[in-house]
């Protein structure tokens, strides 16, 4: 296991990434504790929670979906039945087609998304919006409650006598006879030993907005923007994503940026009730970080999911369990490896 004679693995935070991460290693027989400051502007705590197997600005299916889709829906599908609760909310996504061009540039792409989205398919509540250019339907896509599932985690590791409320101070001395694995988000930029980590810190806000008036659907609009009533019976729409922000509350004009291509949409005005406002850490290739550090060898880190977590988390948890106790090999192109040379070397 990791080459280490391990007494457990202590992982600290519980959002998506640590949350995913200790119930991967729990069913592989390890020992695991949990350390959370239960910080209120954690990204997993505003996210919305979707997931979306297109890239919209190519439209191609995003980057390994393939292996990212079905291993998400094993993953929270064993762990529904573990913790005897609904995790999953399996949707449509309606994608409301801008322009000519964004309709061909679709039809052109339909070989390469044929197993991910339908032209041709039709949806009452879509055709009742008589929209000029029409509609395009991403039927593998859904919503993780993640509120409910960080309580459930919560509460299952209490229950193990594995889970500590409070800060860590990575600047005592550390235990040498255990993996300690940062999952602290974007927060990871004030660890010294990931300080140099190029993950970046990204401003997101999410509206809950009244009932809307045109729209009833169960499933998920997208016009640039998206819109759905989330397992709670709120109805949310988002989202914006700017870069390098860690500002905790709204930012001038951003509300308006979330509404105004959905009024558009639904030819109605929308009102919010509140707006949360999360830190989204993102490495700055995009993709996930994970690994181990190049000197301390029982101190790791599992994260900078991005946007796409919860379609990320499962995947690459699993992976890094496996590397952890059976030594796979983790991929080159999420293995902290990537950033030696021109971050860490540099930094030292």
């Amino acid at each position: 296991m990791h080459g280490i004679n391990l007494k457990r693995v202590t992982i600290i935070g519980q959002g998506l990434a640590g949350s995913v991460l200790a119930f991967s290693l729990y069913k592989r027989g390890v020992q695991v504790r949990i350390v959370d400051n239960n910080w209120k502007n954690a990204a997993s705590k505003v996210a919305a929670g979707m997931w979306n197997p297109v890239n919209f600005r190519r439209m191609i299916p995003g980057w390994r979906v393939e292996d990212l889709l079905p291993s998400m829906l094993k993953f929270f599908s064993e762990l529904e039945s573990e913790l005897d609760v609904k995790l999953l909310h399996q949707k449509h996504l309606i994608r409301r087609i801008p322009d000519e061009a964004s309709r061909k540039l679709w039809k052109n792409q339909e070989e390469k998304l044929q197993k991910y989205s339908d032209l041709k398919a039709s949806l009452a509540e879509a055709d009742a919006m008589n929209w000029p250019n029409g509609y395009g339907i991403i039927p593998s896509c859904g919503v993780l409650d993640i509120p409910l599932f960080l309580e459930k985690t919560k509460r299952f590791f209490i229950n193990q006598d594995a889970y500590c409320m409070g800060e860590f101070s990575w600047n005592e001395p550390l235990p040498d006879d255990e993996l300690i694995i940062s999952c602290e988000g974007y927060a990871t930029r004030n660890n010294p030993y990931f300080n140099w980590v190029p993950i970046g810190a990204n401003h997101g806000e999410i509206l809950e907005i009244k009932d809307p008036q045109n729209w009833n659907s169960s499933n998920i609009l997208n016009c640039g923007k998206f819109l759905f009533k989330a397992p709670n019976g709120v109805w949310k729409a988002g989202s914006v994503y700017v870069p390098e922000n860690e500002q905790l509350t709204p930012i001038d004009g951003a509300a308006d940026e979330i509404k105004e291509p959905i009024e558009k949409a639904l030819k109605e005005r929308l009102s919010i009730n509140n707006i949360t406002v999360g830190i989204r850490p993102t490495s700055k290739d995009r993709a996930p970080v994970m690994g181990f550090h190049p000197e301390t060898k029982n101190i790791g880190i599992f994260g900078g999911l991005g946007t796409k977590g919860v379609l990320n988390a499962p995947f690459f948890a699993e992976q890094f369990s496996e590397h952890i106790c059976n030594g796979k090999e983790i991929d080159r192109e999420v293995a902290i490896d990537r950033f030696l040379k021109k971050h860490y070397d540099k930094k030292n």
